[in-house]
């Protein structure tokens, strides 16, 4: 499952809290910006 989603085309990054800040890591991998401040990575 996961090597499908993988391979889907994907242009530009999406954040992860679409209500939060534009502000945060990104993740090339999933792109995917982290931008939920305070939370631990797992």
């Amino acid at each position: 499952m996961i090597e499908r989603l993988a391979s889907l085309p994907v242009k530009g990054y999406r954040r992860l809290d679409p209500s939060g800040p534009r502000r945060g890591t990104c993740d090339r991998r999933w792109m995917i910006q982290e931008n939920l401040p305070g939370k631990v990575k797992a």
